[in-house]
């Protein structure tokens, strides 16, 4: 038992020394919080770019505590990108992606970043392995994030990001919780490089 504890701790030591900030070994088993982000292209903006983030909640699980939730997540979000870009703004009311593009031109925004959840559950019990069945207790999140150029509309990069909370570590865990982690990389990663590309236009 000492040896196989012993083997599990260094196999565990490595994971962390490979993914120091993102997920560990517990975290591809399942037992502790996974996270995930994957961008279609690899480049930064300057860190003079203003960004604009608009609430774009499209009513999953709707109900106010996922809202709230949701507009804490924006928060975030924006506090993470001020530490490295010059002007960040979260929008005050939900808007579709013209509108945001509309507000985003008002207020001389260089970019647009619109966050938009595809899952959003909070478990509500304790984890059941089954979870076709169940649908409890393990918290998950995913997100559809787009990058826009806002002088031309054109779309930059689109990236996908997933959390879903460990075996144990749910208690206490949340959605917003569980998308932090990646964003808050995903704004280290922006902060300068290339040029972007525009792929595609709004």
């Amino acid at each position: 038992m000492k040896i196989i504890f012993i083997f599990i701790l260094c196999l565990q030591i490595g994971a962390c020394a490979v993914y120091p900030q993102s997920n560990n070994l517990l975290g591809y088993l399942r037992l502790t919080d996974y996270h995930f982000l994957d961008r279609q292209r690899n480049f930064t903006i300057p860190p003079i770019s203003r960004i604009y983030i608009p609430a774009a909640w499209p009513g999953i699980n709707d109900n106010e505590a996922s809202k709230q939730q949701y507009h804490e997540l924006l928060d975030q979000t924006a506090a993470s990108f001020r530490a490295g870009f010059q002007w960040v703004k979260v929008g005050a009311r939900q808007e579709n992606i013209k509108q945001s593009l509309k507000t985003a031109r008002r207020l001389s925004a260089d970019y647009l970043l619109l966050i938009t959840p595809s899952d959003w559950h909070e478990g509500r019990d304790l984890p059941l392995f089954d979870e076709e069945k169940g649908q409890m207790g393990i918290d998950r999140v995913r997100l559809a994030v787009q990058l826009v150029e806002v002088s031309s509309g054109g779309l930059i990069d689109q990236i996908e990001i997933q959390g879903r909370s460990g075996y144990l570590s749910f208690i206490g865990d949340a959605p917003s919780h569980l998308a932090k982690v990646p964003l808050n990389k995903l704004a280290r990663n922006l902060r300068a490089g290339q040029r972007p590309i525009r792929d595609g236009s709004y």
